[in-house]
């Protein structure tokens, strides 16, 4: 999952700021972009539940991707970023949940 930014809700934020002779300031149009990233993690919920996972247990755990070992918080930076580490950790765990629902099932005892 690549970052994307809306560009409906982009081009109506950016039509809120203030422009002198149709330029506007490039630290607004950043926030703006900013926001709409930080919206975009929240709707992650890889990002989500491994953030949850370090503050519930205060965890330092290390992730192996490659051969190479991740800190919950590098991690978390890989996902942010959506860089080569992050999208192999994604597809990594996503692999390992659809084998795991595969092999044991995906419904719960009640």
């Amino acid at each position: 999952m690549g970052i994307m930014i809306n560009k409906i809700i982009l081009r109506k934020d950016l039509e809120k700021l203030p422009s002198e002779k149709g330029m506007v300031r490039k630290s607004d149009v950043m926030a703006i972009v900013g926001k709409q990233k930080a919206l975009l993690h929240e709707s992650d919920s890889l990002f989500e539940s491994l953030k949850e996972l370090k503050e519930e247990y205060h965890s330092t755990s290390e992730f192996v991707v490659d051969g190479n070992s991740y800190s919950i918080e590098q991690m978390l930076e890989e996902l942010r970023n959506d860089t080569k580490i992050g999208k192999e950790f994604r597809k990594s765990v996503n692999k390992m949940i659809l084998t795991y629902m595969m092999k044991f099932g995906g419904d719960e005892e009640n």
